[in-house]
């Protein structure tokens, strides 16, 4: 049985495609706006910026207008962290984690995303540096 005790299920995608869409539904996710509105937020900054809307850049210029900060941790191991345990240890909050090719959404606690990336290695992550200072 796999442990969703930090994981909720969530496709706002509104034709329920699977896709690679992970950076829409964060953005979705921590804005809570619908997915047309965060594509939309999306293709006008990487058309702005000359590029794709999934690259770094982009969605973190979007973060970053809207008050996110971003942090990084270690990720070799054994000192790397898994997304459950970043659940667990920030069981409050809105975040954006960055793995390796894809980023998900926590809110309070869970990744919200159409899979469960809980055993995923953490890169580095968004933060409100109003909901305590990482």
């Amino acid at each position: 049985m796999t442990d969703t005790s930090t994981y909720e299920y969530f496709q706002p995608n509104p034709v329920a495609n699977r896709t690679h869409d992970c950076v829409i539904r964060a953005i979705c996710a921590v804005f809570d706006i619908s997915w047309d509105d965060a594509f939309d937020i999306l293709a006008e900054r990487a058309k702005q910026m000359g590029t794709t809307m999934d690259e770094n850049a982009v969605y973190g210029s979007v973060l970053r207008q809207y008050g996110f900060n971003m942090a990084t941790v270690p990720s070799y191991c054994p000192d790397c962290m898994t997304g459950k345990e970043f659940c667990e240890d920030n069981p409050t909050g809105t975040y954006v984690l960055g793995f390796d090719g894809h980023v998900a959404a926590v809110i309070s606690g869970r990744i919200w995303d159409t899979f469960n990336s809980g055993d995923e290695i953490l890169m580095y992550y968004w933060y409100l540096p109003n909901e305590g200072d990482k």
